[in-house]
């Protein structure tokens, strides 16, 4: 029974994987070089850099893919370091969306109608039977693309759906239960973060993990706040790739990405440590729930940016001081 269960995790996660490359390659070719262009003009305009890179990564539904396409213009020097300290500030924000939009499946008003249109148990059969239809009648690229589109998403879903199920009967078995321990520990639960968001070489597909396996109610809201920082810090490990053997300001871009992270998880966990010590408050020990852990990414990401954004000098700073 046990290793059925963690087959269909593989499975599960397996598709998860499959159906965010297939959206992410899909929007590429749909959005061509106009992408790059844009990006390009932003150059010495730091707020719509930062408005520019939210509403870009909230489209590809990558941060990822995004600050590698910065650090691509700053190596071909069609864009200076204060541009790209933008960007990837939006592409911080811009990502909290991929948890929101996971998220609805744990929705709790399932009788209200809209809310039950608006999760994606409804919505996937829907645009999986469209983006099949495109895919095999239309005639232009354009067209099948966003069929590729509907049904990587539809794809993502099932995989996020077939995770959960797979968790379900999995979580009192001891493995579970070690790792639930193992989380617990704030340490543990920022290394777990880490290391698989590195290793999947994408945040949302841990976040999409992470959301699966809460509803099981093995974790608090303290205890996945340290996972959730552990996962943007694993998720700089693509851009550090991407700059190494670039031109020294590329990778500059990349650094910034990882100052930017590492400063904002710092500064987040003692505030978070401060106020559980000095108010003690219950709500940090209550069961985590789907909506809480996507509100808990976005409050980071939205305070780390509110932190920085006048102080983006510290960062293009480190950077030099650490890339001569």
């Amino acid at each position: 029974m046990l290793y059925q269960g963690l087959i269909n995790l593989a499975g599960g996660l397996a598709l998860f994987l499959y159906g965010l490359n297939v959206m992410e390659d899909s929007l590429r070719e749909l959005t061509g070089g106009r992408l790059n262009r844009f990006l390009n003009e932003l150059t010495g305009r730091k707020a719509r850099a930062v408005a520019a890179g939210c509403l870009i990564t909230a489209f590809l539904q990558s941060s990822s893919a995004v600050t590698v396409m910065t650090v691509g213009l700053v190596d071909a020097a069609l864009m200076d370091l204060n541009a790209a300290a933008g960007i990837i500030m939006g592409a911080n924000v811009g990502t909290t969306v991929t948890a929101w939009l996971l998220s609805l499946s744990g929705i709790g008003g399932r009788e209200i109608i809209p809310m039950k249109l608006l999760q994606p148990s409804s919505l996937t059969p829907f645009l999986a039977i469209v983006g099949v239809a495109l895919i095999i009648r239309a005639k232009s690229r354009s067209s099948r693309l966003s069929g590729s589109l509907m049904m990587g998403f539809s794809i993502l879903m099932t995989g996020l759906d077939a995770i959960c199920r797979a968790v379900e009967p999995l979580a009192c078995s001891p493995v579970m239960i070690k790792m639930y321990d193992m989380i617990r520990h704030p340490c543990w639960g920022f290394l777990a973060g880490g290391l698989l968001t590195a290793l999947l070489q994408s945040s949302s597909a841990s976040m999409g993990i992470l959301l699966a396996v809460s509803p099981a109610g093995a974790l608090s809201y303290y205890n996945v706040i340290p996972v959730i920082m552990g996962q943007n810090a694993g998720t700089c490990i693509t851009a550090i790739l991407a700059g190494t053997g670039a031109s020294g300001n590329a990778k500059k871009a990349a650094l910034i990405h990882l100052y930017f992270n590492l400063i904002g998880i710092g500064t987040f966990l003692l505030l978070i440590s401060m106020i559980r010590w000095l108010f003690a408050p219950d709500y940090l020990d209550r069961q985590v729930s789907q909506i809480g852990i996507a509100a808990i990414h976005s409050l980071y990401n939205v305070f780390t940016v509110i932190l920085l954004y006048k102080r983006a000098d510290i960062l293009i700073n480190l950077a030099e001081m650490t890339v001569k």
